[in-house]
C-alpha cells in the first residue's frame, strides 16, 4: 500500500495550493520542498493576482497576440480561467487585511504600445473583466511621476502577501510539508511511484504531481518550459497606499507596494547550463533595476535598495500553465509561466483535482483542460 495518496513535489504557490485542494476532497497528501515554503520565485515576489496572459509586459498583456495564434474563443476561455483563479485566492485569503495587501493594477502604456493596447482592453471587455482609464494627476500624487503617456486600471486584480497566504492554506487543513528536502528520483513500482530524496528518505505514493519548473529530473519540464532568472529589488516606501503597476513599451517592470516596501522586478536573464546556479548578471541587473526606480519614483532618488532577490522563473513555448497528465505512469503536472500570477495556480489546483479523478468534471473543466493539457498541439 502507498505510504499517501499523493506526492507533490514543490512547496510554492502551486503545489501548496494542490495538497490544499485534496485535503479538502480528504485525500492523503505530502508536499516535498526543497528549500523553504514559497522560496523559489515566491518569497519576495510581489504576490500579484490577476488576469496576466504572458510574459510581463501588462498583466493584460499579449491578449490580443494569444487570441490570434490560438483563436478568441480559446483566448477568452483561457481569460475567464484566470478570472475565476483571482476569485479562488480572494475568497481563500478570507478579505484578510494581512494578506490582501492591495486591490487594482495599473497599465503604463507609451505611445508606441498604445494601439495594441486599446485592442487588449477591448478583448477583456468582451469577456467582462471591467478597465478604465486612471487620472495621471492622481499617478502624479501616489507615485510622484507622471511620466506616462496613458494609464489604465483594473479593479479585479490584487497583490497578497505570498508567504501569509501560503501559510494560511497550510494551517487551515494541517497540511503535511517536507522542507530541506530535495527530490532525486522517481521510479514506478507496481501501480505506485517510489519518490526518493536526498536525505535517503523516500515516499511511496498513488499518484505524483510535479509543481515546480526547477525538477531537473524530469525532461518533460525541460522541453516545455524556458526558465529565466527574474530580479527584484525592494526599497523603503512610506506613501500613500497605491495600486501595483506594470508598464510596457521601451519598459519592462513592475512594481508592488506591499509591507512598507516599494518593490519592483522584472529584469530577466535566460537561465542555461552555464548559469544554472549562479547569474554572472546579477550585479547589471540590479543596477538597471535602481535605475528605473530612481528615474520614476522621485521618492527613491537618492536610496539604496533594502533588499535584491532574484529566482528561476518559468515560461512556457505558448504562455499556458501546464496541467494535467502527461502519460500513463500516474505522473501529473501543474507547471509554468509565473507571469499569470497567483490566479494559474489557484484554479489550477482545482482542476487538476479534477483531471486526477477526486471531483467531478463538467463541460467547461474540460474545455479548460484541453487548452492546458501536457498533449496539446502548442508543446
Amino acid at each position: 500500500m502507498p505510504d499517501v495518496d499523493v506526492v507533490i513535489i514543490g512547496g510554492g504557490y502551486a503545489g501548496i495550493s494542490v495538497a490544499y485542494q485534496l485535503a479538502m476532497q480528504g485525500i492523503s497528501n505530502v508536499v516535498i520542498e526543497a528549500g523553504k515554503i514559497g522560496r523559489g520565485t515566491d518569497e519576495f515576489l510581489s504576490g500579484t493576482n490577476t488576469i496576466a496572459m504572458s510574459k510581463i509586459v501588462t498583466s493584460l498583456g499579449d491578449i490580443t497576440e494569444v487570441c490570434e495564434i490560438f483563436g478568441q474563443e480559446t483566448g477568452l476561455l483561457f481569460i475567464k480561467f484566470l478570472t475565476e483563479g483571482v476569485g479562488v485566492v480572494r475568497e481563500l485569503s478570507g478579505d484578510s487585511p494581512e494578506i490582501l495587501k492591495n486591490n487594482g493594477t495599473l497599465y503604463c502604456v507609451s505611445p508606441v504600445d498604445l494601439k495594441d493596447t486599446l485592442s487588449e482592453i477591448g478583448i477583456a471587455k468582451k469577456a467582462g473583466i471591467n478597465c478604465r482609464r486612471y487620472d495621471p494627476k492622481k499617478l502624479k500624487r501616489l507615485y510622484g511621476s507622471d511620466g506616462y503617456y496613458r494609464v489604465f486600471f483594473l479593479p479585479l486584480d490584487c497583490v497578497v502577501d505570498p508567504i501569509k497566504y501560503l501559510y494560511r492554506l497550510i494551517s487551515r487543513q494541517q497540511l503535511e510539508v517536507l522542507t530541506d528536502t530535495r527530490v532525486v528520483g522517481l521510479k514506478k513500482k507496481n501501480n505506485a511511484t517510489e519518490v526518493y530524496t536526498d536525505n535517503r528518505a523516500s515516499v511511496t505514493a498513488g499518484k505524483v504531481v510535479i509543481a515546480t519548473n526547477a525538477f531537473p529530473f524530469d525532461h518533460h519540464i525541460r522541453k516545455w518550459v524556458k526558465p529565466v532568472w527574474s530580479f527584484l529589488s525592494g526599497f523603503e516606501w512610506d506613501a500613500p497606499d497605491a495600486p501595483n503597476g506594470w508598464t510596457s513599451g521601451e519598459y519592462f517592470y513592475y512594481w508592488v507596494r506591499q509591507n512598507g516596501l516599494l518593490i519592483v522586478g522584472g529584469e530577466e536573464t535566460a537561465v542555461d547550463q552555464e548559469n544554472f546556479r549562479f547569474c554572472a548578471r546579477e550585479r547589471t541587473a540590479f543596477d538597471e533595476l535602481t535605475s528605473f526606480a530612481h528615474k520614476n519614483f522621485p521618492a527613491l532618488k537618492n536610496q539604496r535598495p533594502k533588499f535584491q532577490h532574484y529566482g528561476i522563473f518559468g515560461e512556457t513555448r505558448d504562455a499556458f500553465p501546464i496541467i494535467g497528465q502527461y502519460d500513463e505512469d500516474n505522473i501529473y503536472y501543474l507547471v509554468g509561466c509565473n507571469g499569470e500570477g497567483m490566479a494559474a495556480f489557484a484554479k489550477g489546483a482545482d482542476l487538476l483535482v479534477k483531471i486526477m479523478g477526486y471531483t467531478e468534471m463538467k463541460e467547461e473543466d474540460r474545455q479548460f483542460a484541453a487548452i492546458m493539457s501536457p498533449w496539446r498541439k502548442t508543446l
